[in-house]
């Protein structure tokens, strides 16, 4: 992870993002509060959550070729800089209404314009650096995402406690403003990100064949997918079932998303040092996948604070190890000038998934029952993909996936 942050360029691009993660962070704790404590069902926060979602998975296949054509710089600048207008505004509207169809009108708006910023962001790391560092830098970033998403609800919590929930708006709308302007002193290697140089004939089905010719991104994707569509199920459910066990109190309200974070902070500390030493990576990434599924019911078992948290800091354990590896594998394998879209093809995955999740509890309110049943589905899916993939060349990530 150090070795990654010594490339200057590098360590731009992680700053900017981590600024703007941990903006994201306080963000999410401060709506997913707002929405737990005005109207404080599984129902509504699915609702919340699909408002999100679908204008991604819309925008998601667009990402891709605008990133490929316009350069990953000139897109995380740009999305950057509508999220700060776009914050800016929710946190005034905040002050003012809290009306449900103004809430979710703009959380649309903000699926719109942040489809943008994932794919671009990981595009960006190999313009960065060397291959031979990417391992070292996607630990970075997991070390990133989780120590953001371990301070971020404890930032959000406090600045509610003192100023009210529309400060952790406004502080989510500086941090895309120094984002974007991070984003903009980076100097990237592979080609000029001054001019963005317009490309023909760039196809989303081009990324879909690549996947398809290559069993091995089939699995990952179809993981990624089935993960996310639990995650999906887990992120309806579990802010509602915490305010129940954090008696409605704002800080253990953050403490159980910290926990998370924390978590996830922990396995990044040690996963690169881990991963380098062992060959058949592919296995360390069915099996966390299947961890997760069992920590994600164990923790929809039972909605006591003694379940939630000691559950909340396993699934943070657990969460990072397979986008460590399906990552790498993308990073080093992919064409690259097709990386933008088939990080785009994933990104939009993750996106109808978890909307699917969404709209299950959002339909049917039975998060514990559908929670269950992914999970098991998903324990046999990576039983299977562990003993029938080809286990020659375990040496390279991609093969042992």
């Amino acid at each position: 992870m150090l070795k990654a942050l010594r490339k200057p360029q590098f360590r731009l691009l992680w700053g900017g993002q981590a600024i703007s993660a941990l903006g994201d962070s306080s963000y999410q704790l401060a709506l997913n509060w707002l929405i737990a404590t005005q109207f404080g069902t599984a129902q509504t926060m699915a609702i919340v959550q699909m408002a999100s979602a679908l204008p991604t998975a819309i925008t998601r296949p667009l990402s891709g070729t605008l990133i490929d054509r316009w350069t990953p710089k000139f897109m995380l600048t740009f999305s950057n800089t509508a999220m700060t207008i776009l914050m800016a505004i929710f946190a005034v509207v905040s002050l003012h209404s809290q009306h449900f169809l103004v809430i979710i009108t703009l959380i649309a708006l903000f699926g719109v314009f942040s489809s943008n910023i994932e794919p671009a962001f990981f595009t960006s790391i190999p313009e960065t650096m060397n291959n031979k560092d990417l391992e070292s830098a996607n630990s970075a970033i997991v070390f990133l995402y989780s120590l953001t998403g371990m301070i971020g609800p404890v930032l959000g919590a406090a600045l509610i406690t003192l100023m009210g929930n529309s400060s952790s708006f406004w502080f989510d709308s500086g941090t895309f403003l120094l984002a974007a302007l991070t984003t903009i002193v980076i100097k990237y290697k592979h080609r000029s990100q001054e001019h963005p140089k317009v490309e023909k004939n760039l196809r989303m089905k081009d990324s879909w064949l690549w996947i398809l010719k290559n069993p091995w991104a089939v699995r990952v994707h179809v993981t990624e997918a089935m993960a996310n569509l639990l995650l999906g199920l887990f992120w309806a459910g579990f802010p509602i079932a915490l305010r129940t066990g954090a008696n409605a109190h704002i800080l253990s309200f953050g403490g159980g998303y910290t926990l998370i974070y924390a978590g996830a902070t922990l396995t990044s500390l040690f996963s690169g040092k881990y991963l380098k030493r062992i060959n058949d990576k592919g296995l360390i990434a069915y099996l966390s996948i299947s961890g997760l599924a069992i920590a994600i019911s164990l923790s929809v078992a039972g909605k006591t604070a003694w379940m939630l948290y000691p559950s909340a800091f396993a699934i943070g354990i657990l969460l990072p190890w397979f986008n460590l590896i399906s990552h790498q594998s993308l990073q080093e394998s992919a064409p690259r000038e097709m990386l933008g879209r088939i990080t785009s093809v994933g990104s939009l995955l993750t996106t109808v998934m978890r909307f699917l999740g969404y709209f299950l509890v959002a339909v049917f309110n039975q998060d514990v029952l559908f929670t269950f049943a992914t999970s098991g589905i998903i324990v046999l899916l990576m039983i299977g993909f562990v003993v029938f993939r080809r286990r020659s060349l375990m040496n390279d990530v991609a093969a042992s996936l």
